[in-house]
C-alpha cells in the first residue's frame, strides 16, 4: 500500500492525493477511488500513528475515533489504513508525504 501510494504522488508530480478508500469483502481486499482533492486541513492539531501489532491489541473501535478529522502523521500508511479498516468499513482521505512521513486525514466515515 506504501508503494501503491508513493507511485500515485510520483505520478502527480506531489501533489496532495484524494482517495475513498474502502474494505472489499472478508479477504482484507481494499479499495481506494480517486475523488477531488479537498482543501487544506489548516492548523488542526495533529496526531502521530506509530503502532505495533502489539501495541494495536490494546485498542477498541473508540481509539479509531481519535485519527479522524485531522492530520495523522505516520511513516507506514499500511499500518494506519490496516487499524482503521478494522473499525470502519469506508472512508474519504487526504494524503501527502511531507519529509518522511505521510500526512492522512480521514473524513466522511461509514461504520461497520
Amino acid at each position: 500500500m506504501d508503494e501503491f501510494l508513493a507511485e500515485r504522488f510520483l505520478e502527480g508530480g506531489g501533489i496532495p492525493l484524494s482517495f475513498t478508500v474502502r474494505r472489499e469483502g472478508p479477504d482484507g481486499s481494499v479499495s481506494f477511488t480517486k475523488t477531488e482533492t479537498p482543501p487544506e486541513p489548516g492548523a488542526l492539531e495533529s496526531i502521530d500513528f506509530e503502532l505495533s501489532s502489539c501495541e494495536c491489541r490494546g485498542l477498541d473501535p473508540d481509539d479509531a475515533g481519535l485519527y479522524i478529522g485531522r492530520p495523522v502523521y505516520t511513516s507506514s500508511a499500511c499500518e494506519f489504513f490496516d487499524f482503521i479498516l478494522g473499525y470502519l468499513s469506508s472512508f474519504d482521505c487526504y494524503i501527502e508525504f511531507t519529509g518522511n512521513a505521510w500526512r492522512i486525514r480521514v473524513e466522511n466515515v461509514v461504520s461497520d
